[in-house]
């Protein structure tokens, strides 16, 4: 997610790619047109920024008024905004949006920080179904990125684990529907690269660790 001003949101219609994979460019559409119109959606240019993307829906977040909204790119369809999550001198350090199968909600996760001391934290979930935020349980670590992987009714993000002699990274996984953290352990190095900086994603619906050190290595999966 990245806070500019000059930042736009578009579209690429990766349905030409496919009919006709000798085609060089393809012309991104914007889907909120210019700064001075409005395009369907009612939303201005600059203003919205996507923070997740689930079931061809896009979790959008407004840095101006704090709030979020979704939309569906390719059927231009859009939802209500949220309330307003926290004041403007609160920033968002961790998010992630994904969909709670057994309550048939979507959900997103922000962890916020005060900007005057950044030792102040605190953790909210929006429920798109019922169109309310809470306070939640805080995060209880640091994150090595910003944004949670989601699959499988969770969100995932490598955290660091500090204890009384070391230091471990572990992943921290958030379940949706009870709306709880558990950890999981992560695979030991082989000893090749202990340094090797690893990262979250998302293949065939299965978690994967990539260690990002040189070729980006796959080297753990779990579904």
């Amino acid at each position: 997610m990245v806070f500019s001003v000059k930042s736009e949101i578009v579209t690429y219609p990766l349905k030409q790619l496919f009919e006709n994979p000798s085609t060089r460019r393809v012309k991104p559409v914007s889907l909120f047109g210019s700064p001075s119109t409005r395009s369907l959606f009612g939303i201005m240019k600059y203003q919205y920024h996507i923070i997740g993307s689930c079931n061809g829906l896009l979790c959008l977040f407004d840095s101006s008024q704090r709030c979020v909204k979704l939309c569906n790119p390719f059927m231009r369809l859009k939802s209500s905004k949220s309330p307003k999550a926290f004041r403007l001198d609160w920033m968002i350090k961790y998010y992630g949006f994904g969909y709670d199968q057994v309550n048939e909600n979507y959900k997103v996760l922000v962890v916020v920080q005060n900007k005057d001391d950044l030792r102040e934290t605190f953790t909210k979930i929006y429920n798109f179904g019922k169109g309310s935020w809470k306070t939640i349980q805080n995060f209880p670590y640091t994150s090595t990125s910003k944004l949670g992987k989601f699959v499988g009714g969770t969100l995932n993000w490598i955290v660091e684990k500090r204890g009384v002699s070391s230091n471990e990274n572990v992943i921290l996984s958030f379940d949706l529907e009870k709306e709880t953290y558990r950890e999981v352990s992560l695979p030991r190095n082989d000893g090749n690269n202990a340094h090797t900086r690893r990262k979250l994603c998302v293949l065939s619906n299965c978690l994967c660790v990539c260690d990002t050190f040189a070729s980006e290595e796959i080297d753990w999966v779990v579904c």
